[in-house]
């Protein structure tokens, strides 16, 4: 290992070289150090995903595809380290990835080829090759964690962080792979510190989870999850100088440049038409017992149970006390009804099945009473469009190995108006865009010596409440009563063409 410090930020050590491990095909099984060869190594990971995924782009003047061989059996093993964690995909001490296909070969010269190796965690292929057919009976946590270490389920062996559940059920698993079997669990689970319903199982660069998304915002539903960063939009130094003395200023220096935004991006900042066609703001959730043959429904206001869930900045800034007040739209009327978004529960109509005694017990879909079904699974649908399609950033910043999907992160986002008017409390920071984000998405990216992540965050509030008085009315550029518009027929006023 020629580097032993890192110069700037960026910067990262690779501790062992980037290792094809082959598995033979023609007289031997050999091992190659493709470090040179590398152009580009990128990791996936999201909180939608249960397993990593990536790509090495290669340039091959020693025909690597026939000397090996690669046949697809192939892994792929580096481990690398920034000032602030590391990837460990070693065979000594973390775990190697599996490498799955082979695109894009061309000849880009006399002897020299190009192509893209794919690669996959472990899970993901065992997740292919077995299934799980049997009956669990336990909290949904404990059935969960006994699909992923079981030897004829995902046989994982990496460490599974786990958030309680409330709820317990009894499931059967008709021959299911068994990621498709703990994400259908995710889909029911309830926190034992939130209101909320429904988890997220997915695989960062450390480790699984099984987690609730007010888990991920905050610690058991009292304190602000503290952000993994703090990230300011400003210029940062490209690298340090080597011949500076003072070790304390150099490392200052990088750790403020870590923070640095190299570009920033506004993928959606909103889409009220989708989350009124969808059921985030208003819904209507009729369930069925099939054992009492009765129906009931459930009405779901956005606002009216906005206070029930945890969100990006659902607490003062810097303290713990909550702050569970800032919509990301306000409840002023949007009709001449003088209806809010909320109001409309025939949004979206829901129908499904919520009997009870399934398993012999006085229990719903949720494995709780029958009577909060309806109202969890609007909290649930609701929460996951605002995941999906709300407020969403995307950030390019200097690598950090520890960072991962489901981190809460903090930006200072400056007002475009901080020059043109006064800001509160001389505060230059975007009312509305600032503050805490969740990362859903994360791209490791590792490309001429260069580290860094490019990453698609999401906030569900606003930096600060939105203005409401309460009285607001539709249209709010006059009080008067609209007149009714005319009804006329195509034909009225025809003269026989005189």
């Amino acid at each position: 290992m020629a580097q032993t410090k890192y110069e700037y930020a960026g910067d990262y050590v690779d501790t062992q070289g980037i290792i094809l491990m082959g598995t033979g095909g023609l007289d031997k099984v050999d091992n190659k150090d493709i470090s040179s060869m590398v152009i580009e190594l990128n990791i996936y990971e999201s909180i939608y995903n249960q397993a990593l995924t990536g790509t090495v782009v290669i340039t091959d003047a020693i025909d690597l595809i026939s000397t090996l061989p690669l046949t697809g059996n192939e892994r792929l093993a580096f481990k690398f380290h920034t000032p602030r964690g590391q990837i460990d995909a070693s065979s000594e001490t973390g775990h190697p990835f599996h490498i799955f296909k082979l695109t894009d070969r061309q000849q880009i010269s006399e002897g020299i080829q190009s192509y893209v190796l794919h690669f996959c965690s472990r899970e993901m292929l065992r997740n292919m090759r077995t299934r799980v057919s049997s009956a669990k009976n336990g909290t949904l946590d404990q059935i969960a964690s006994l699909i992923f270490q079981e030897p004829e389920g995902l046989d994982s062996k990496k460490r599974l962080t786990v958030e309680p559940t409330r709820n317990s059920d009894k499931y059967t698993f008709p021959n299911m792979h068994p990621l498709d079997a703990i994400t259908m669990l995710s889909k029911k689970a309830l926190s034992t510190n939130g209101q909320g319903a429904g988890y997220y199982f997915y695989e960062t660069t450390q480790g699984y989870y099984f987690r609730s998304y007010e888990n991920m915002v905050a610690i058991s539903g009292k304190l602000a999850r503290p952000p993994k960063e703090v990230y300011d939009y400003k210029v940062r130094n490209t690298k340090v100088s080597e011949s500076s003395s003072d070790t304390i200023a150099v490392r200052r220096n990088l750790l403020e440049d870590i923070r640095a935004v190299e570009s920033y991006q506004f993928i959606n900042n909103y889409d009220t038409a989708f989350h009124q066609l969808t059921g985030t703001y208003g819904s209507n959730t009729i369930t069925y017992d099939f054992y009492t043959k009765s129906f009931n429904e459930t009405k779901f206001d956005y606002h009216a149970h906005y206070n029930d869930q945890l969100h990006t900045d659902s607490f003062k800034e810097g303290t713990s006390q909550e702050d569970n007040e800032r919509f990301p739209i306000t409840p002023a009327p949007v009709d001449y009804d003088q209806k809010s978004v909320g109001e409309y529960d025939k949004s979206r109509i829901s129908v499904i099945s919520n009997t009870r005694f399934v398993h012999n017990e006085d229990t719903g879909m949720y494995g709780v009473a029958v009577e909060s079904g309806g109202l969890l699974e609007a909290k649930r649908v609701s929460q996951d469009n605002m995941i999906l399609n709300g407020t969403t950033l995307r950030l390019t910043v200097p690598g950090q190995c520890g960072l991962e999907a489901g981190d809460v992160i903090d930006f200072n986002l400056r007002s475009m108006l901080k020059q043109q008017r006064a800001i509160q409390n001389n505060d230059t920071r975007d009312p509305l865009y600032a503050g805490r984000y969740l990362i859903k998405k994360l791209r490791h990216r590792f490309h001429e010596g260069a580290y860094k992540c490019i990453m698609d965050c999401v906030k569900d509030s606003v930096f600060t409440d939105l203005r409401f008085t309460g009285n607001e009315e539709f249209p709010p550029e006059s009080n008067a009563e609209e007149p009714q518009g005319e009804i006329n027929s195509t034909d009225e006023g025809y003269q026989g063409g005189k």
